[in-house]
């Protein structure tokens, strides 16, 4: 085997394990985005329920 196609080979894996991770980090952050989206969610309706407790309070 030459160091060429050594070479070759070592750097064809390496960017395969880059590209598999990037696919999981670009899935994490999907997933992380859907997460947000769904805290923002509650704390919308959490803040909704504090401004009806306030209006409650206030009578």
């Amino acid at each position: 085997m030459s160091l060429d196609l050594a070479f070759n080979v070592a750097l064809s894996l390496l960017l395969a394990l880059g590209g598999l991770w990037l696919k999981s980090v670009s899935e994490e952050l999907r997933r992380l985005q859907l997460m947000t989206g769904m805290m923002q969610d509650v704390k919308d309706s959490i803040q909704r329920i504090d401004n009806k407790l306030d209006r409650k309070a206030d009578k």
